[in-house]
C-alpha cells in the first residue's frame, strides 16, 4: 500500500470499492476485474491495520454500507436484495438458514442446494415438513408394536411462501399462508435386518455389533397376495380398539398420565382454515340399505371383513379444501375422512376427489369417483375431535357407562374434570354413567 493508500479513510475505500463493484456486476471485463482485486487488497491492509474498537468499526462500516445503498440507481426493483444484509433477518432469512442447517445435519456430504434449485413441489414439502412442530404425541406401546398418534401445527407464513416464487396457488394463501393443525397416525413393528452398521437411533444392537431388531413404520396400505390364486391386493391398515380407546382417553386428558384434553385450545388457534365442512353420514351396520355407502370408502378387498364385523359403524366427514400438493393450484377439492370401527377393530382414511393427488391408493376409483389417499393418516384438527367424541361416546355406553366411568374416571378425577374432558354437561355425563348417550353439539347432526 503506498502512502496516498494509506491516507485514505475507510469512507473513501468502502466507496471506491463499491463503485468498483457495481461496474464489475453491469459490465463485466479483465480491467475491472483487476480493479475490483486492487480495492480489495487494500480493504484488507486497512482492516488488518486497524486499531480501531472492533465494534465501533463494524458500526462505522455498516453506516457507510448504508449511505451508498441508499444513493444507489439500482435500488428501483421492488425485490432487489441490495443492502438487504444491513436490514434485520426477515423470517424468510431464519427460515432458509434452519433449512441448511436440518439439510446439513441429516447429511454432512450432501451439497447445499440453492432453494431455486427446487420445484414449486419440492419447496412446498420441505416447508411444509420444517416449518411445523409437534404440539403433542402419544403413544401406546408393546414389545413388538407401536401405536403414535401426534399432533402437529404448521405455521407456513405469507412472507416465506411468497419468498418463495411459487407460481401457482390461491390468492388467500399468497396473502395469509398456510395455517393448519393435523393429527398423524402412525404404526410401528420391530422387523430384524442383518448389517453391521446402522444410524437408526431406534435400532436394537446385539453384542457382537450386529444389527437385529429395528423399528419400521408401516405403510398404511400394503400389497398382499391370496392364498388360493396368488393374485396381489392392497390390504388396509387395521388397530385393535382398546389400544386405540386408551389412547383417546389419554388424549383427552382422563387417564393419571394426561389431566389436560388435546381438544382444550381455543378453536381459532388449532383448527385448520384450509378446509369448510359439508355433510357428515354415519353408517351403523353393513347392510343392501347403505352398502352403496360402504362401497365409497372400502378398498375391493374389504367387503367380506366389513360384512362379517358385528358392530361396525363408520363416521364419514366430507369438506372442500385444499391438503399437500393442491395448495400449488387455485381450486378447492372435495375430500372424505373417515373413521370405521367396532369393538375390535378400528381404522382410518382419508379420500379426495382429485386424480392427481399424490400420493394415492393404485386400484381402480372407488365409487363416484373417489381416490384413497396413501398418506399415513393425517386427520385434521376438528375431524379428529368429532371422530374421537363420536367413538368414546358409543364406547363407554358398549361397557356399561357405569362402572367404565367410575372405574376408570372418577377413581383419579372429580365428575366436573370428567365432564370437562368429554365436553359434556353434568346432565349429559349422567345419562353416559346410565349407558345412556349424551347430547352433544357437532359441526353436524347425526
Amino acid at each position: 500500500m503506498n502512502s496516498n493508500d494509506k491516507n485514505k479513510s475507510i469512507n473513501i475505500i468502502i466507496g471506491e470499492l463499491f463503485e468498483e463493484f457495481e461496474s464489475m456486476i453491469i459490465d463485466p471485463s479483465i480491467s475491472q476485474s483487476e480493479a475490483l482485486k486492487k480495492l480489495s487488497e487494500q480493504y484488507i491492509d486497512f482492516r488488518l491495520s486497524s486499531n480501531q474498537d472492533k465494534q465501533s468499526l463494524k458500526t462505522e462500516i455498516s453506516n457507510v454500507l448504508a449511505n451508498l445503498y441508499k444513493n444507489s440507481h439500482h435500488l428501483n426493483t421492488k425485490h432487489s436484495l441490495v443492502g438487504r444484509a444491513l436490514n434485520k433477518k426477515t423470517r424468510f432469512d431464519r427460515n432458509m438458514e434452519y433449512y441448511q442447517r436440518r439439510l446439513e445435519s441429516r447429511n454432512k456430504n450432501r451439497p447445499k442446494r440453492r432453494i431455486s434449485d427446487f420445484s414449486d413441489k419440492q419447496k412446498l414439502n420441505i416447508f411444509l415438513n420444517y416449518l411445523s412442530k409437534i404440539i403433542a404425541r402419544h403413544e401406546f406401546n408393546t414389545d413388538q408394536s407401536r401405536i403414535s398418534i401426534s399432533l402437529r401445527k404448521t405455521e407456513f407464513d405469507a412472507e416465506t411462501f411468497n419468498a418463495l416464487n411459487i407460481k401457482d396457488a390461491k390468492s388467500s394463501t399468497y396473502s395469509d399462508g398456510i395455517v393448519k393443525s393435523t393429527f398423524f397416525i402412525n404404526q410401528f413393528f420391530k422387523t430384524t435386518i442383518n448389517v453391521k452398521t446402522d444410524t437408526n437411533k431406534d435400532s436394537i444392537v446385539d453384542n457382537d455389533g450386529l444389527l437385529k431388531e429395528k423399528w419400521q413404520n408401516k405403510r398404511w396400505y400394503t400389497t398382499s397376495k391370496s392364498y388360493g390364486d396368488n393374485e396381489s391386493y392392497l390390504d388396509a391398515n387395521y388397530f385393535g380398539t382398546l389400544p386405540m380407546a386408551l389412547l383417546f382417553e389419554e388424549m383427552l386428558g382422563l387417564t393419571p398420565q394426561n389431566d389436560r384434553s388435546i381438544f382444550d385450545f381455543e378453536n381459532s388457534s388449532m383448527n385448520d382454515e384450509h378446509i369448510i365442512f359439508k355433510d357428515g353420514i354415519v353408517l351403523d351396520g353393513y347392510s343392501d340399505f347403505n352398502k352403496d355407502e360402504w362401497n365409497k370408502i372400502l378398498l375391493p378387498s374389504e367387503h367380506l371383513l366389513i360384512k362379517g364385523l358385528s358392530g361396525v359403524k363408520a363416521l364419514i366427514l366430507e369438506s372442500i379444501g385444499q391438503r399437500g400438493g393442491q395448495y400449488l393450484s387455485d381450486h378447492n377439492s372435495k375430500w372424505r375422512d373417515v373413521l370405521i370401527f367396532n369393538k375390535d377393530v378400528m381404522t382410518f382414511r382419508s379420500l379426495t376427489d382429485d386424480s392427481q393427488y399424490s400420493p394415492s391408493v393404485n386400484v381402480p376409483v372407488l365409487s363416484e369417483e373417489w381416490y384413497m389417499s396413501n398418506n399415513m393418516p393425517e386427520i385434521p384438527y376438528q375431524c379428529m375431535s368429532e371422530f374421537i367424541f363420536y367413538f368414546i361416546d358409543r364406547w363407554i355406553c358398549s361397557n356399561h357407562g357405569s362402572s367404565h366411568i367410575e372405574d376408570q374416571f372418577l377413581e383419579f378425577y372429580t365428575k366436573e374434570h370428567v365432564a370437562k374432558c368429554l365436553k359434556v354437561s353434568m346432565d349429559d355425563l349422567e345419562k353416559m354413567i346410565k349407558g345412556e348417550l349424551p347430547k352433544r353439539g357437532s359441526i353436524f347432526e347425526y
